[in-house]
């Protein structure tokens, strides 16, 4: 962090919390334009809460695109999902009391996965843009 010319923090607390740390680890103090000198370099150390909208974002929660139930699919989804993770727990747990390298075979299958993704990435591109695009209509 001390490679940027300003850090900035929501709250003067945070800020408190960083010097801190500087003058524990490093042996820095922050002077009182608040600037910390480091490797002859004066880093800015500023205190800039964000702000939000509030009733823009309470419209936006209270709209009908946001308060609307999942659909039937997201639904199927998200069960075929946790399906999918039980059975693959079930199957890792029988292969360990086997007695077989869970982790060895694991590292296999994301090599075989890396390849699988790079010989599909053009596809698999199409098919989450065109998810995206129905998510978002």
């Amino acid at each position: 962090m001390l490679g940027a010319d300003v850090i900035g923090f929501h709250t003067r607390r945070y800020r408190g919390h960083f010097t801190a740390a500087l003058r524990r680890l490093l042996g820095l103090e922050m002077d009182a334009d608040g600037h910390v000198r480091y490797q002859g370099r004066a880093i800015a150390l500023g205190v800039l809460p964000m702000g939000i909208d509030a009733s823009g974002f309470a419209d936006r929660a209270a709209s009908r695109a946001v308060s609307a139930p999942a659909t039937p699919r997201v639904a199927l989804l998200v069960g075929t999902s946790l399906q999918a993770q039980a059975r693959w727990e079930i199957l890792e747990a029988t292969l360990s009391l086997l007695g077989y390298p869970v982790a060895s075979l694991v590292a296999g299958l994301g090599l075989g996965g890396l390849a699988l993704a790079l010989a599909a990435q053009k596809t698999a591109e199409n098919v989450f843009g065109a998810f995206s695009i129905g998510i978002v209509s």
